[in-house]
């Protein structure tokens, strides 16, 4: 969420300062990790036309009503990822013979450069893709880890 504040310049330094100093005297540090909540393990198979319409029957999606996140584990990569404007992967994932296709926006960085080694587990969400007049299913990455038996 959101809050509005009014600091004069002189002050943000101190401001940075003394907030920082609260947050770690109230914060519990388990509450400063990021998480990543999954709603649902799926496997590619199941990433269709029919699961992405019932998907966006849910909308809108907000703060009150978070985008589901889909897992599916045991994934490997149908070729090598592509490094889209230095920041982004595509990716085409494998699992048991069915293919999709993924972005991972901001990936390069949020995975230190590489990707950890396969097979992963993904974390993602879903979305219709518009392109030159091809509609297809696309994952969303939004994090991406070694699978973990």
């Amino acid at each position: 969420m959101a809050a509005g504040i009014s600091v004069r310049r002189e002050n943000v330094d101190e401001f940075r300062v003394r907030f920082s100093a609260c947050v770690d005297e109230l914060a519990n540090p388990d509450d400063l990790e990021p998480r990543l909540e999954m709603d649902a393990e799926v496997s590619l198979a199941e990433l269709d036309f029919t699961l992405l319409d019932a998907y966006g029957l849910m909308e809108p999606f907000g703060s009150c009503n978070p985008e589901p996140v889909l897992i599916a584990k045991g994934v490997t990569s149908a070729g090598p990822a592509r490094v889209l404007s230095d920041r982004h992967y595509k990716i085409r994932f494998l699992q048991d013979g069915a293919c999709t296709d993924a972005v991972y926006f901001d990936g390069v960085n949020e995975c230190g450069g590489e990707l950890p080694p396969a097979p992963w587990d993904v974390a993602f969400t879903i979305h219709r893709n518009s392109f030159r007049g091809n509609v297809s299913l696309q994952m969303i990455v939004k994090a991406i880890r070694s699978h973990e038996p």
